[in-house]
């Protein structure tokens, strides 16, 4: 994984999109339906990890920051034509007034923080 090498904005979709695949599309969602055991027809990924989040003790919140980057894959204009809600979903990641370098990083940051705080409960609920 590379970050931006310049401050052309087009050089920040191939690393957030990937950065989307890595640790979104990737997670698994049957070990969290399992575990959930009452997960809906059709739950999405991110939907499961901040139920998982919430009943391990912490919210909703513990998660937003990847549910932010994939509001950036699909509404952002990286994975798809950018829309109407491009300029919310930048600032709902924090990166819209950001130079390209600047916002992967910030990026980088907020997932780190997102897995230490699931990471966390899942320690805690462990040590119970």
């Amino acid at each position: 994984m590379i970050g931006p090498l310049s401050d052309d904005p087009v050089a920040l979709q191939a690393p957030l999109i990937l950065l989307a695949k890595c640790f979104v599309d990737a997670i698994d969602p049957a070990p969290l339906k399992a575990y959930l055991g009452d997960a809906r027809s059709g739950e999405k990924s991110l939907s499961l990890l901040g139920r998982l989040a919430g009943r391990l003790g912490g919210s909703q919140d513990d998660v937003e920051g990847l549910r932010a980057l994939y509001d950036v894959r699909s509404a952002g204009g990286f994975a798809h034509l950018a829309g109407s809600h491009q300029d919310a979903a930048l600032e709902r990641l924090g990166i819209k007034d950001l130079n390209t370098i600047d916002a992967f990083d910030h990026v980088a940051v907020r997932i780190i923080e997102c897995l230490q705080r699931i990471t966390a409960l899942a320690d805690s609920e462990a040590a119970r």
